[in-house]
């Protein structure tokens, strides 16, 4: 699947998913040093990311920008989670 890079979520139309996740990593194996938001249908990824220096920059768009709640990473989940927006 060819990715997609937005600036902000707010150019993302996410009326058409049943459920969307965003899950904001920090520095993942294919983005190291990079913190990337990646738009989730449920639990399937979609094409869409966003690619910002800190989690801090993505998070603020997301919650200026959305009416979605955070939730934390759980010790089980991977390394590179910071948390998901839903």
């Amino acid at each position: 699947m060819k990715e997609k890079r937005v600036g902000s979520i707010k150019n993302v139309d996410l009326s058409g998913l049943r459920f969307p996740v965003i899950a904001v990593y920090e520095s993942p194996a294919d983005f190291k040093g990079k913190c990337v938001a990646r738009v989730f249908d449920m639990d399937k990824p979609t094409d869409t990311i966003i690619v910002k220096d800190t989690a801090e920059e993505i998070n603020e768009d997301i919650r200026r920008n959305t009416h979605m709640a955070y939730m934390e990473r759980d010790p089980n989940d991977v390394p590179s989670l910071v948390g998901v927006w839903m």
